[in-house]
């Protein structure tokens, strides 16, 4: 398992489920994918086509990436 493997499950398991949606696919080896969106209340807005990725690995963004941005944005339930 790659480090940056082992940040993505400690993110998936800290990331407030509140406010952010995270979908992750990985081989646990070393490949991984991953998307998140900002989580509305209401299903419409949710599943909006407006509701497009914050940071996804299509994009170019790692793993790193995606704990900087939580970091600044209160993107965790606790403490990291």
């Amino acid at each position: 398992m790659t480090k940056e493997i082992e940040l993505l499950i400690k993110i998936q398991g800290k990331l407030n489920k509140r406010r952010y949606h995270l979908y992750t696919e990985t081989d646990l080896e070393e490949k991984y994918r991953f998307l998140l969106f900002i989580k509305f209340d209401d299903d419409r807005d949710y599943f909006s086509a407006n509701n497009q990725p914050i940071l996804s690995t299509i994009d170019g963004d790692t793993a790193d990436d995606l704990k900087e941005y939580l970091e600044k944005h209160n993107g965790f339930d606790g403490r990291w």
